[in-house]
């Protein structure tokens, strides 16, 4: 058994950086949830929808807004 892991110095360090990471992820996550629903909040919301289908159609006309 190698003493390095056994030291309570060590364990502390271990479990800080464990923690560190975990924070990394878990922002990382929360950011990709909330973008996602930004994300669906524009392009499905009905008008912006509906916009986007205009442009679709017809690409080379600005959209009237109707």
């Amino acid at each position: 058994m190698d003493t390095e892991t056994k030291t309570p110095e060590n364990q502390v360090l271990k479990s800080k950086k464990t923690l560190s990471t975990g924070k990394i992820v878990w922002f990382s996550i929360l950011g990709f949830i909330g973008c996602y629903i930004l994300w669906s909040a524009l392009f499905y919301h009905p008008s912006a929808y509906q916009q986007r289908q205009d442009w679709i159609n017809n690409p080379g006309k600005p959209n009237s807004g109707q």
